[in-house]
């Protein structure tokens, strides 16, 4: 007997040690889990800060480009002008072209020294000077007509150089306000899938971590997604609890030790819903259960871990998740800090 008794101390304390090792590996893992935990919400954290920083500039730029659009408006306007006005001038100088073609059919058929032969068929002195002003007039407006041709033909030809070089300006606005457009897109896409997948490794290393025993409680149900949002305004009421969407019948875990204070029906809000009395003093309530997919009683005894119930989405519930609250002196508090 007396040999009995070293032998199971030597067992036990090599028991003792065991549990040590395994404890002080679990807490080790722990401490790891939180620090890239907190790693990866620093870098989201500043992922969304440069993300914003991109937004901004891309709403800076969205007022850019209403100045831009305000000079494309202003060009389409002369374009169509100009487009008008030569219209206007292709018209006269057609015209012109005509009477100008007349004349000098007249002139050809009727030889150079026409207007030679007019004065000098005066029969006096009078009727010459009176042919000869007369001539005079005629050969001004063969001038003139022949000067306007020559403006409205200088015009047609500067309203279509004015057109093209417009048209060009335009493309050309258009060619950058494209490209910048494109370029704030693409940056943005960039800062939005790193930062989706800053959010699925925080989800993952949150549900690790939630189980790994760092908070006083245990992650309430399988790891994944969790909306923090205690405190939230929903307009009728304040948000008691935090979030955690999953599919229907997942299941539902109790946070610690302790027993079921109650398991109650809340029609217009909770539906089903188990509060669980922890032997740490706080309280913690599962809301949004089916009346079947109550796993406990009022009065049972739970432990840390064990199912007592599965996911629902009844009562006032836009979708199947866990409602959790955590109580302390009869009073909701935030969850997070006890379970992250």
């Amino acid at each position: 007997m007396r040999r009995l008794l070293p032998i199971s101390l030597m067992i036990l304390a090599l028991l003792v040690s065991s549990w040590g090792v395994h404890r002080n590996e679990a807490v080790a893992a722990t401490s790891q889990t939180k620090q890239k935990l907190d790693e990866v919400k620093n870098e989201k954290k500043q992922t969304k800060e440069d993300l914003k920083a991109v937004e901004a500039k891309l709403e800076q730029h969205k007022k850019d480009l209403a100045q831009v659009d305000e000079k494309l408006s202003a060009y389409i306007q002369e374009v169509n002008r100009l487009n008008n006005e030569l219209a206007a001038n292709e018209k006269e100088l057609k015209a012109v072209e005509q009477k100008l073609k007349k004349k000098l059919q007249r002139l050809y058929l009727q030889g150079e020294n026409e207007y030679l032969a007019q004065i000098l068929a005066a029969d006096t002195f009078s009727d010459f000077l009176n042919r000869f002003q007369l001539i005079r007039i005629i050969v001004k407006q063969d001038v003139n007509d022949f000067k306007r041709y020559d403006e409205i033909k200088q015009k047609f030809e500067d309203d279509k150089a004015k057109i093209i070089k417009a048209k060009e300006e335009q493309e050309k606005l258009l060619k950058e306000s494209k490209q910048r457009v494109d370029a704030m897109n693409k940056e943005m896409a960039k800062y939005k899938e790193e930062l989706k997948q800053l959010e699925k490794e925080e989800e993952k290393l949150m549900g690790q971590f939630g189980f790994a025993g760092g908070g006083v409680l245990g992650y309430p149900s399988t790891p994944g997604k969790t909306y923090w949002n205690y405190g939230q305004n929903r307009g009728s009421h304040i948000h008691a609890g935090v979030d955690i969407p999953r599919p229907i019948g997942t299941p539902i875990y109790a946070s610690e030790d302790g027993v079921v204070k109650s398991v109650r029906y809340d029609a217009g809000g909770y539906a089903w819903y188990i509060i669980v009395r922890h032997d740490n003093g706080l309280e913690t309530l599962y809301a949004h259960m089916y009346s079947y997919q109550v796993k406990v009683s009022t009065g049972q005894r739970v432990s840390r871990g064990q199912v007592i119930g599965a996911v629902g989405n009844a009562g006032r519930s836009s979708g199947p998740h866990l409602h959790y609250e955590v109580h302390k002196n009869g009073q909701p508090v935030n969850p997070k800090p006890y379970i992250s």
